[in-house]
């Protein structure tokens, strides 16, 4: 439809994880993050995509990911990945965001997950640097407002080590990420 193809990475099955909700000590960010630019590389070798023009998009953990992914990506200089996107990311521990490559990050001001303050901060500090860093927060949004099959808000309980977190759709929030993603993509 957009002109896109889509490549899904699954970090858990080949290690073994379906979920990892509880706590993330199992696998955490820098752990997954060179998962990315493996991808990234396979998908160079194929004729049908464009090696200059490759994105890399998370949600959540993903997201959090793709905060490693970003700030190692000099440690990778044979891939390219152009655009970094992240829904909802854990950001606490970054202090910043060394890199070049532009990130856009959609955050929920609802969020109890993974709350946007830290990622506003860190957007602020890595645009004040040089780098190209979009932080969009949406006011009434929570964790994983574009999960559109989430019909009320749920209570997520083994969330945060057992302290629990809130998970709701947003459908205004989650149409305009879905244009700001677009957008990003275009320039």
């Amino acid at each position: 439809h957009e002109g896109y193809a889509a490549f899904m990475l699954d970090s858990f099955s080949g290690r073994g994880l379906k979920r990892l909700c509880a706590g993330s000590a199992e696998l955490t960010g820098r752990m997954r993050a060179p998962d990315v630019f493996a991808a990234a590389a396979y998908l160079k070798t194929l004729p049908q995509i464009d090696a200059g023009r490759i994105a890399a998009i998370g949600y959540s953990h993903g997201g959090w990911t793709l905060l490693t992914s970003a700030s190692t990506e000099r440690q990778h200089p044979d891939v390219s990945i152009r655009a970094f996107i992240m829904f909802y990311p854990s950001c606490g521990g970054f202090t910043k965001l060394p890199g070049s490559t532009p990130i856009l990050m959609l955050l929920g001001a609802k969020d109890d997950w993974t709350p946007a303050a830290p990622c506003e901060a860190l957007a602020r500090s890595a645009t004040a640097v040089g780098r190209s860093v979009t932080a969009v927060v949406y006011p009434n949004a929570r964790h994983h407002f574009d999960g559109a099959e989430v019909r009320r808000l749920t209570i997520v309980a083994d969330a945060r080590g057992g302290l629990g977190a809130t998970v709701d759709y947003e459908p205004r929030a989650h149409e305009d990420a879905e244009k700001q993603v677009r957008a990003f993509l275009a320039t």
